[in-house]
């Protein structure tokens, strides 16, 4: 009798453990019929930048590399994907034309049609601020230029520029008979701005150092727009033997960025010479 049982109960055990197995392959049968649909997706990243600027550092002039990838969604031969800049409006610093020039294939562009799923284009910035580009990707027909309602996603991207500006002039605070009896002050003056917009504040309050003619000199609280020195004012007599600066070959700020010391750095800053002061108005301002 016991042995019927125990014959009986494994007899059961296999049923079941059959039946749930049945279950599994009918489950997964219909899981590949019908797939759980990946949504449409548009990533974008950063690449590189022109010259020696990279994410951190970039310039007013410079050009940024922006690379994207398409996910969830395939083309029919007639088709093809259209990716267009949003208008964000200045604070932003979306408005094309005005803040920045965008090209595909070496061509400008307002937006572009694309068969390819990964690729990159060019965005050529032209005013200093906080960006916060948001594109959209969209199906259009091959043969039509009209853009669909639907939008199939959105990608977006983020960077800072700003335009650095340094200059010396000499002011005359002696007139002498003859030149070399008449005395001059040198100013070393930079200027940088990083927008006009309520979040163009991508430098403001960070200490800084210039590196320049193998000398050192500390900055500290930057202010956005104002004219500052960076080497003291050197006071000569006569004409010739004046200490000159041709060019920064580094400015460098340290920045809190998600919990991390970072190093933010412009090289090459070229000096331009504003000749004399009393030539051309109050002290830099009128050059800028």
């Amino acid at each position: 009798m016991i042995k019927k049982k125990v014959v009986m109960f494994f007899v059961i055990m296999f049923l079941v453990a059959s039946c749930s197995s049945d279950d599994d392959i009918v489950l997964s049968e219909k899981e590949v019929e019908n797939p759980i649909p990946i949504p449409s997706k548009l990533e974008l990243r950063f690449v590189r930048a022109s010259g020696d600027s990279d994410i951190s550092n970039l310039q007013v002039g410079d050009s940024v590399i922006v690379g994207y990838k398409i996910t969830g969604e395939n083309l029919q031969e007639d088709e093809a994907f259209a990716i267009t800049p949003l208008s964000g409006g200045p604070v932003s610093h979306q408005v094309l034309g005005e803040d920045y020039d965008c090209y595909y294939r070496k061509q400008k562009v307002e937006s572009f049609h694309t068969s390819d799923q990964e690729g990159e284009f060019t965005l050529h910035i032209k005013k200093p601020g906080n960006f916060r580009h948001v594109y959209e990707l969209s199906k259009v027909k091959k043969d039509s230029l009209i853009l669909p309602a639907q939008q199939l996603a959105k990608g977006e991207i983020f960077f800072n520029s700003v335009r650095i500006v340094a200059y010396s002039y000499e002011v005359r605070t002696k007139k002498g008979d003859i030149s070399s009896h008449s005395r001059w002050d040198t100013y070393y003056k930079y200027f940088i701005d990083t927008g006009n917009e309520q979040y163009d504040t991508y430098l403001e309050g960070l200490n800084s150092q210039f590196h320049y003619n193998n000398l050192i000199s500390n900055q500290s609280d930057f202010q956005n727009k104002t004219s500052r020195d960076f080497h003291p004012v050197q006071r000569s007599k006569g004409s010739g033997g004046k200490y000159r600066v041709y060019m920064i070959d580094k400015i460098m700020f340290k920045k809190q960025v998600n919990g991390l010391e970072t190093n933010i750095e412009y090289k090459n800053i070229p000096v331009g010479w504003y000749a004399r002061q009393d030539q051309w108005g109050d002290r830099g301002t009128e050059n800028l």
